[in-house]
């Protein structure tokens, strides 16, 4: 649930379209609601700037008139609320009218330049200098593509070779310790590797892999019925 904001989470009921708010304890636990619920949150429906004249008239629902303000104006025109709403993505928080956003929207988290998941001690440390794997891989993924050479001259325990060995990159590596040398080769050679589904098998590894999509629910694409977009994920290969 990284992403959403505490305060204004809610929950739905996938068979009685029960609505609850989303405890702490909830929230804690929140894997074991998974199956009977949808998680969502709540977004103003409001845009600060004038739009179309649809876009700026009050709005009915469920009985109590709603407006967007002065100066302000619906993220989408009269026709737009009214498929939301037939959609079941509106609910009222307070005077605000809101647009639910389900996790299921867009069920990945954006990386930004603060990597807060790479923080803490290297649990399976084989050598007294070693890098967090996944220190190594977001570097390598976003820096080279699938078949690109990866040089380590300090290869330590080998963890860029492995993490190379991992997502389709060849690799070269040397250390001065003949210690490093042993652990690396020994971490490379009896480790298990996954196969993953190349773009282009009769080219290679350097045509890329097949990777995962997520799809990527918004406000517009809802109610301008536009197609549901899809975002390649490159750190997930298939």
């Amino acid at each position: 649930m990284s992403g959403f904001e505490k305060k204004s989470l809610g929950m739905e009921h996938k068979v009685t379209g029960e609505i609850k708010e989303v405890t702490v304890d909830i929230r804690n636990n929140i894997k074991n609601y998974y199956n009977e619920w949808n998680f969502y949150q709540l977004d103003n429906l409001v845009a600060i700037g004038e739009g179309s004249d649809s876009s700026k008239e009050p709005y009915i629902w469920n009985g109590k008139e709603f407006k967007p303000g002065i100066g302000k104006s619906w993220k989408t025109d009269l026709l737009g609320l009214k498929i939301l709403e037939k959609l079941n993505r509106i609910e009222a928080r307070g005077d605000t009218l809101c647009y639910k956003n389900y996790f299921d929207d867009y069920p990945i988290v954006e990386i930004s330049n603060l990597w807060e998941d790479t923080a803490g001690p290297n649990k399976d440390v084989i050598y007294v200098v070693q890098t967090k794997d996944i220190i190594i891989q977001r570097c390598m993924l976003m820096t080279t593509d699938p078949g690109d050479l990866i040089f380590d001259p300090t290869c330590g325990s080998g963890t860029s070779a492995f993490v190379a060995e991992i997502y389709g990159r060849r690799w070269m590596t040397c250390d001065t310790s003949r210690v490093a040398i042993t652990l690396a080769k020994q971490r490379i050679m009896t480790s298990d590797f996954e196969y993953f589904k190349l773009a282009y098998p009769t080219e290679g590894v350097g045509s890329g892999f097949i990777f995962k999509k997520a799809q990527h629910i918004t406000l517009g694409s809802l109610a301008n019925k536009e197609p549901i977009k899809e975002e390649v994920l490159l750190s997930t290969p298939e």
